[in-house]
C-alpha cells in the first residue's frame, strides 16, 4: 500500500517522505496454525517491538490470562 498526504493512516511531513502510523497485528495466523487455543488458568505474554525508519523504537507488553470456567454468581478474588 502506497503513503500519500490523501491517505489518513499516514503522516506526511514538510520535508520527507510520508509514513505510516496506524498499523494492526492480525492475530488470524494463530488461528490458521490452530495456535489461538490457550490452556485453562494459564498466562499468555505478548510483546510487541516497532522500530520506525528514524531508528526510534517502543515495546508494548500484553499480558492475557486464560479462564474458561463457567462463569458464577458472587465475588471474584484473584491471586
Amino acid at each position: 500500500m502506497t503513503c500519500t498526504a490523501d491517505n489518513e493512516d499516514c503522516y506526511c511531513p514538510n520535508i520527507g517522505n510520508c509514513e505510516h502510523f496506524l498499523y494492526e497485528i492480525p492475530l488470524n495466523k494463530l488461528i490458521e496454525a490452530f495456535k489461538h487455543v490457550g490452556n485453562h488458568n494459564r498466562n499468555y505474554f505478548f510483546s510487541i517491538n516497532v522500530t520506525n525508519n528514524a531508528m526510534l523504537s517502543t515495546t508494548e507488553h500484553i499480558d492475557v490470562l486464560v479462564d474458561d470456567s463457567p462463569p458464577e454468581k458472587g465475588v471474584v478474588l484473584e491471586g
